[in-house]
């Protein structure tokens, strides 16, 4: 009888203790994936925000059997598909006064360019040159966390802001739209028709990137010069204002353009790039940084700027 006791005293202490190691391994694997997600609140916010728009706006438009199988970089393509992420967005009626706000001219382009120090034109650099680069979905997230550390660790404080909301974004964006495509929920593309297909046939930890589009420029440089409200705030934590609410549907409308385009960008052959980077090797400019905003510009507008705006000339 004592032998029967002990030995179900062992076997229920050994439950006990594989169901506490199993419990304590899962906290610490949440603790290790929070601590590695580490936004301040309000860039975290702004992320999360920008990807609550994705979702709402994708189902919709995935309802109305919407099919972007001519995805490209025509204007007429860009206007339709605007008119009908507006036209799916259910906070656009709340924000029509403030939406167009940031609908940059290169006027303004130019002008907000210049309120970013060295450093953080550095950053952005960084951040669209290596997401761009990367070859896998888990490679383009640790790329986003490892740059965020770096962002603590060399960019003054009160540097900071801007280029984490540039990080949040791209991070909590692509998740949200890498959900959508293994639910089979996004957008069909000529691109996407089979993607949710391949996505679920393939683990996390090793997928390649494969059709997904991870192409950031436009989004990055929309949230890194956007100033929607006063002080440089674009959240209100607990609250979005209908300006923060109008930038959020925005960028996430930016965000999936660029995602459905998929824009090829290939240093070593794209024409437009070697363009503006031959025109930045000679350039001159009397204004602090103005060769770089200069080159900002052409990448994103696909010209060089003139020397009547913008103050770059040829050595």
């Amino acid at each position: 009888m004592r032998i029967k006791i002990l030995t179900l005293f062992l076997s229920l202490s050994i439950i006990i203790f594989c169901y506490c190691s199993s419990d304590l391994d899962e906290f610490n694997r949440f603790r290790q994936i929070e601590y590695r997600e580490n936004w301040p609140e309000t860039s975290k916010q702004l992320g999360q925000g920008v990807a609550k728009e994705l979702n709402i706006t994708i189902r919709n438009l995935h309802k109305q059997g919407v099919d972007y199988s001519n995805a490209n970089e025509s204007l007429e393509f860009k206007e339709n598909f605007y008119n009908d992420f507006y036209n799916a967005n259910p906070n656009i009626c709340k924000t029509k006064g403030s939406i167009y706000e940031y609908n940059i001219s290169p006027k303004r382009f130019v002008e907000q360019v210049k309120n970013l120090t060295k450093i953080q034109i550095e950053f952005l650099n960084r951040i669209i040159d290596e997401c761009n680069s990367t070859t896998s979905i888990k490679e383009y997230y640790n790329v986003l966390l490892k740059i965020n550390e770096d962002i603590y660790e060399v960019v003054p404080q009160i540097q900071q802001e801007r280029l984490f909301n540039v990080t949040s974004v791209l991070y909590y964006g692509m998740k949200e739209i890498q959900y959508l495509e293994s639910q089979g929920l996004m957008i069909h593309t000529s691109r996407t028709a089979t993607q949710h297909i391949l996505i679920k046939t393939r683990s996390e930890s090793n997928e390649n990137f494969g059709e997904l589009c991870h192409k950031v420029l436009a989004t990055s440089m929309l949230v890194a010069i956007a100033t929607p409200i006063p002080g440089d705030e674009i959240m209100v934590i607990g609250a979005a204002t209908a300006v923060a609410t109008g930038f959020m549907v925005y960028t996430a409308g930016v965000m999936l353009y660029e995602y459905l385009v998929c824009k090829k960008f290939d240093k070593t052959a794209d024409e437009n790039y070697e363009y503006c980077q031959q025109e930045f090797e000679s350039c001159y400019s009397e204004i602090i940084d103005g060769c770089s905003i200069c080159l900002q510009f052409c990448l994103t507008q696909g010209y060089w700027p003139p020397y009547s705006t913008h103050k770059c000339k040829k050595q």
